[in-house]
């Protein structure tokens, strides 16, 4: 799925199963900073969060409806889950704004060497913002329960285009 804005920036949503990938692609304006909002059901305990050169881990339950927001910015990548921080990772060095250094974010999971385990789950409603929402944006896009609904994004979605 590829998402146009009006500014000329795109973020494509590759929905290659098993991992979801959220990648901004051919960006202008705010390069380093991106948030989605995902309601989703995972069938594993286990959620990876990164963005570039930061990433971690959370532990949800599983079998239950969350709603996860991954947020990339200059510094950091934040994770929240139902409303609450709930991971943080710090991003070094901090992703230029050119076209050719490209961010990816990610909500869903990668094999582990380890477990050899892949995130596994249904993501009801998705929503791409690019640009970094406050904290305070993402507690009351939850408290108000507008993760079903939410703001439309800024800039406006102008063109959706579904591959597959």
């Amino acid at each position: 799925i590829e998402l146009w804005f009006d500014d000329d920036d795109a973020v494509m949503i590759e929905s290659s199963i098993p991992v979801p990938i959220f990648r901004l692609v051919n960006h202008t304006v705010n390069a380093s900073e991106v948030t989605i909002i995902a309601t989703l059901e995972q069938r594993n305990g286990w959620l990876i969060f990164d963005a570039n050169l930061a990433h971690g881990t959370v532990y949800i339950g599983h079998g239950l409806t969350h709603v996860v927001v991954c947020m990339a910015r200059n510094t950091d990548v934040r994770f929240y889950v139902n409303g609450t921080l709930a991971g943080l990772a710090i991003r070094s060095p901090s992703l230029g704004t050119d076209a050719t250094s490209g961010l990816s974010i990610r909500i869903g999971g990668l094999a582990s060497k380890r477990t050899n385990t892949w995130w596994t789950g249904d993501v009801y409603v998705a929503a791409v913002y690019p640009k970094a929402l406050t904290d305070d944006d993402v507690s009351d896009i939850y408290n108000d329960g507008l993760a079903s609904n939410p703001p439309q994004p800024w800039p406006m979605i102008v063109d959706v285009d579904v591959y597959q």
